[in-house]
């Protein structure tokens, strides 16, 4: 049911009834990178598959070391790669690299560097403590076949992309990104690369979602003037070739405010207009009639980024299948106001504190245009309505801008 001038918990609420999965696709790794794994990977092998050497050393019989036999003739090599051979007699030992299978007939590596060699015979130095089984990584010790190295909803980066590379995975089935256009609206937008000209200001929303909003999902843009038929041609075109909408601009209660009537008169239908918070109160979020979402923020940059990391981007992670990364919360290292009525957003800088912990220190922004501020910021805390003093040190919910 559609709801107007909501509070945070309750927009929240909405979205997740909102969620659509994205469809499935199977690509070669090498361009899994960031993407979110929809179904589990699994282990083809034991790992280790053999017993695995874990020092360049020599492997020997550790039952000679319990008769005291010290001194041992080096009867072979055994490299990484390469099947090892056999050890043949109790007073000798094979020497060993890093990752070498373990040669038959041994169960114990000493370290080169407890060793004294001369030509083919090494001694062992004095007091050097020898246990069974020392610097072997025993086989399938790390895994079994069939075992779950990856759970669905992981997102693959570096460690995730090598432990499937290691079990066979050449491709991996991921959500798809999904597709958004962005509609711009307003007379007074210009392109980066023009000189405004009185009243007019270059476009920012592009490049400022693009920045957030790149890990998750493909973004192309389109500009819309404040003419009722150039936004619904605008919002048409986006609807069509899109899997989702963004739009910016037009949303709030004045005569130029187009967005709402343009997008009910389409049979987009609205789930919530206007949230209790600041900023971003205009906020409108909907369906088209076949199940195409829509985000519309206000025009102000500060407010459409914070509400882009706020509320779609958690959105999105459901929506591609991800765990969502735990509620981080921060201390405050200053005193902050709140508002009696409203949910407030505020700017923060990320510091350490001398003995290593974060904290969360206030950034100048000068409203929701000041742009300039919000660049020296990290992300900002969100701060519940009706809490009008917060003493420092207090914990509070924090959007890093970054996801950590």
């Amino acid at each position: 049911m559609a709801r107007t001038f909501i509070d945070v918990a309750e927009a929240d609420a909405l979205l997740r009834g909102m969620v659509r999965s994205f469809p499935v696709e199977t690509i070669p790794i090498w361009e899994a990178e960031g993407r979110i794994l929809r179904e589990p990977v699994k282990a083809d092998a034991a790992y280790p598959p053999f017993d695995r050497v874990c020092m360049d050393g020599f492997a020997i019989r550790y039952q000679d070391i319990e008769q005291g036999r010290r001194v041992f003739a080096v009867e072979g090599y055994a490299p990484a790669g390469k099947e090892p051979p056999a050890l043949n007699s109790p007073d000798a030992c094979i020497e060993v690299m890093t990752g070498a299978a373990l040669p038959p007939g041994t169960d114990c590596i000493i370290p080169v560097e407890q060793t004294q060699r001369s030509d083919d015979r090494i001694e062992l130095k004095p007091d050097i403590e020898i246990r069974p089984r020392q610097h072997i990584h025993n086989r399938g010790r790390d895994y079994q076949a069939g075992d779950i190295l990856l759970e669905q909803g992981t997102r693959l980066l570096g460690p995730q992309l090598a432990v499937a590379a290691a079990v066979g995975y050449s491709r991996i089935p991921v959500a798809r990104r999904p597709r958004f256009m962005l509609v711009l609206t307003g007379d007074e937008l210009v392109p980066v690369e023009s000189q405004p000209q009185g009243p007019q200001i270059r476009m920012t929303h592009p490049y400022a979602l693009q920045g957030l909003l790149r890990p998750w999902l493909d973004l192309s843009w389109t500009h819309s003037r404040d003419d009722a038929t150039e936004l619904r041609g605008a919002i048409k075109k986006a609807l069509t070739e899109a899997d989702g909408v963004l739009i910016t601009g037009g949303v709030s209660a004045g005569k130029y405010d187009l967005v709402p009537e343009t997008l009910e008169a389409m049979g987009v239908k609205m789930l919530f207009h206007k949230v209790q918070q600041r900023p971003g109160k205009p906020l409108w979020v909907g369906e088209s009639n076949n199940g195409k979402p829509v985000f519309a923020f206000p025009g102000n940059p500060v407010a459409a980024t914070m509400c882009t990391r706020r509320y779609l981007i958690p959105w999105l992670w459901r929506c591609l299948g991800m765990d969502e990364p735990v509620s981080l919360k921060l201390p405050l290292g200053e005193p902050l106001n709140g508002l009696e009525k409203l949910t407030l957003f505020s700017a923060m800088q990320k510091q350490t504190r001398p003995d290593g912990s974060w904290e969360a220190r206030p950034c100048k922004v000068q409203g929701s245009g000041d742009f300039s501020g919000l660049s020296g910021s990290h992300g900002f805390v969100e701060i519940p309505a009706g809490r009008i003093q917060l003493n420092a040190g207090e914990l509070v919910p924090y959007y890093d801008w970054s996801f950590a």
